[in-house]
């Protein structure tokens, strides 16, 4: 009897023992129960910011550069000097053709103004003289004519006073045109002649300006130099660019992001930007194009953003990371990353139920860095901060999170 009760006080020791040593071996695992809070879903992607728009600067004409007003890397405003061409030469064409048009211009007055009273004057004391002097010629000639007949004179006597008399008519003849033509001024080809000389005159000064200020070359728009070729004492021609600057108003920053994102994607969405080197100056974005094509062989898809306004470090094909806000749930029922699993492309949590551990189904509605917001959960449940640590049917026990 004795030892009937020694086995059985030896079993009920050892069950206890066998007890307490297994639930030492039941691992704890820390749960945490759905929390209402705000998620915000990202979609971030790397690539680079582009200038859609890059412009060669070089001359239109033919010349030795001067000087060099830029360096690569500085900003330049629309018609900010850039080089300047040697101008001796054509500042001397362009004060040549400017004097060259003053007369023009002084011998079209002259023309416009027509003959003055004091001109006309002069024109009809003038025809008066010469009438005068061939009615002499012609008294003259009569004399030695009859002398002549008379046998007084010689022939030669006679012809000298023929010549006389007819120079006083071509003389006279000569005066009478003249102050017709007088009178008749300001004639229509003779503005017509004036007025041309004016014109070209004027054509040539304009084309030594252009010329004089195109050995002046400045930026055609706002931007910034990406490439200086250009040195004193160069010889320049047309055609060569010798520098490059890229439109800032213009750009785009150009990422590419995994072909499933583009459920999630839309254009106008809104995305912060930062550039590696200055992370505390972010910059703001609009989605503007998705695709239009996928890259099968990477499965990627190029989104294409506008910046709202570029910060003064910015500088064309810089790398720059790209947060894209593609969901944002303010008071959601959300639990960390870290609980959720995938299998065959359904979501689901571990929940401690007593102390055994069970899949409970969920639904995703947005996935931020840190919390997920989920539907499919009771709101008591303890579910498992790290999914991964255990397994359907497993026992455990649970540790709330603090």
């Amino acid at each position: 009897m004795r030892h009937t009760l020694w086995i059985s006080g030896a079993l009920l020791v050892a069950a206890a023992g066998w007890l307490g040593f297994s639930r030492l071996r039941v691992r704890e695992v820390e749960t945490v129960r759905p929390a209402e809070r705000e998620v915000v879903e990202l979609v971030i992607a790397s690539g680079t910011l582009r200038a859609k728009r890059q412009s060669p600067i070089g001359s239109e004409v033919t010349g030795v550069i001067e000087s060099v007003f830029v360096e690569d890397g500085d900003r330049v405003a629309a018609g900010a000097s850039l080089v300047q061409l040697r101008r001796d030469d054509a500042r001397q064409r362009l004060e040549q053709s400017r004097q060259a048009a003053q007369t023009a211009a002084a011998e079209l007055a002259l023309v416009r103004r027509g003959t003055t009273p004091e001109e006309l004057a002069r024109a009809d004391a003038e025809l008066d003289r010469a009438t005068a002097a061939r009615l002499q010629a012609e008294r003259d000639f009569a004399r030695r004519r009859a002398l002549f007949d008379d046998q007084v004179v010689a022939q030669a006597d006679l012809d000298l006073a023929a010549s006389t008399r007819d120079q006083a008519a071509a003389a006279e003849a000569a005066a009478r045109e003249t102050l017709a033509d007088l009178r008749a001024r300001p004639r229509p080809e003779d503005l017509q002649v004036a007025e041309a000389r004016l014109r070209e005159a004027e054509t040539a000064v304009l084309v030594a300006k252009q010329d004089l200020e195109r050995r002046t070359i400045r930026a055609p728009l706002p931007g910034l130099v990406i490439r200086r070729s250009a040195e004193p004492g160069q010889s320049v021609t047309p055609g060569n660019a010798l520098l490059e600057l890229a439109d800032l108003r213009v750009t785009e920053i150009y990422v590419e992001t995994d072909e499933n994102n583009l459920d999630r994607l839309r254009t106008g969405q809104r995305a912060t930007v930062l550039a590696p080197a200055f992370r505390d100056q972010p910059f703001a974005a609009t989605l503007a194009q998705i695709g239009p094509e996928v890259d099968s062989s990477r499965g990627v898809v190029g989104l294409r953003f506008t910046p709202d306004r570029l910060p003064d470090f910015v500088r064309p094909d810089m790398t720059v990371d790209v947060s894209v806000e593609v969901a944002r749930l303010p008071r959601a029922l959300s639990l960390p990353a870290t609980a959720l699993l995938q299998r065959d492309g359904r979501w689901h949590v571990l929940v401690v139920t007593g102390d055994t551990v069970r899949e409970q189904p969920v639904r995703v509605l947005a996935r931020g860095t840190e919390w997920i917001a989920v539907t499919g959960v009771p709101s008591d449940a303890a579910v498992l901060v790290r999914g991964t640590e255990a397994a359907a049917g497993d026992t455990v026990r649970p540790v709330a999170r603090p």
